[in-house]
């Protein structure tokens, strides 16, 4: 799968880094695309406790990751 289910094996230091890889991979294959689903109403109330620890760092890796796994002329897709 592309695209899901998300990887969170790099989620450990930073609960973000999938979400960060799940959009760099969504803006890449479809780029200059919106999805829109307005049925979709979200409440979020509270927030819980996660790691949020360095998490520029660590998406700063998961892009080296993810330019690793693409032809050279697509690095450009994962800033």
């Amino acid at each position: 799968p592309a695209l899901l289910p998300y990887d969170v094996s790099y989620d450990g230091n930073c609960s973000w880094v999938s979400q960060w890889t799940f959009t760099l991979l969504a803006s890449a294959l479809f780029r200059n695309h919106t999805l829109m689903l307005p049925s979709v109403r979200v409440h979020n109330p509270e927030h819980g406790e996660y790691p949020r620890n360095d998490c520029v760092v660590h998406f700063g890796k998961a892009s080296e990751r993810l330019r690793a796994r693409t032809p050279e002329h697509a690095h450009d897709c994962f800033p």
